[in-house]
């Protein structure tokens, strides 16, 4: 944006400096020039106007290329990454999910771009069916990373329940100034199972521990002296 703001100056300069040239030569009889050299110092403005404004022209299809190259080099590595990626502008409207995003909410790109988060990544407590404050709200609201809380559930769009662990983060542009914001979330549902399989494991094991009874300490039936009957051989 500098490069094209000093092209645009410099665009600007000329033509102001050209103004001045042709207001002072006006002043010392310009008119009494021979009409060859009005004609090429007429020649050398236009020659000079026409060069800075190609340059300011090549400087911002320049810009504009990388531009678009770290916009499309940005867009890979989230598409790349193994986690599911959104990002809302300002108005918490989503402007892009990865991969990832598509498949655990259900929508594609083309039909969750320019809509509000909620109606997108729809999340509830796992344990009280409550709705769940949306991340995004509240990072633009206080400009904060923002974290889920434990138990969320997101209900995708055909209404699959996953267990989900999620941060939200502003993005910032140069100014400190928020920009929108990023979030970025991943299925715990193997490692929801993982953990529920431990504590029935620990559980059972504790329980068996405390209660079973081993052969040896079975309490035996006392037996009376007087009813053990010796036989000798005859």
């Amino acid at each position: 944006m500098k490069t094209l703001d000093r092209g645009l100056l410099s665009v600007m300069a000329l033509v102001v400096l050209l103004l001045l040239l042709n207001t002072w030569f006006a002043y010392q009889n310009i008119r009494q020039m021979h009409e060859d050299a009005r004609i090429v110092f007429a020649l050398v403005m236009v020659l000079g106007f026409i060069f800075l404004l190609r340059r300011h022209l090549l400087a911002r299809e320049r810009n504009a290329n990388a531009i678009y190259e770290q916009r499309e080099t940005f867009r890979t590595t989230l598409a790349s990454i193994g986690d599911a990626v959104m990002t809302t502008d300002t108005e918490g409207r989503v402007t892009y999910l990865n991969t990832v995003a598509q498949s655990l909410t259900g929508w594609t790109q083309e039909d969750a771009v320019g809509r509000p988060l909620e109606n997108t990544f729809h999340i509830v407590n796992e344990q009280t069916r409550a709705p769940v404050e949306n991340p995004v709200a509240r990072v633009l609201r206080e400009g904060v990373i923002v974290g889920l809380a434990n138990h969320t559930l997101l209900i995708a769009k055909d209404g699959t329940e996953r267990p989900i662990d999620d941060s939200a983060a502003p993005i910032r542009d140069r100014g400190e100034n928020t920009v929108g914001v990023v979030m970025v979330f991943r299925d715990v549902t193997e490692r929801r199972h993982a953990e529920t399989a431990l504590q029935d494991a620990n559980t059972r094991s504790k329980n068996g521990y405390g209660n079973e009874r081993q052969p040896w300490s079975k309490p035996t039936r006392n037996i009376k002296p007087s009813s053990i009957k010796v036989y000798l051989p005859a």
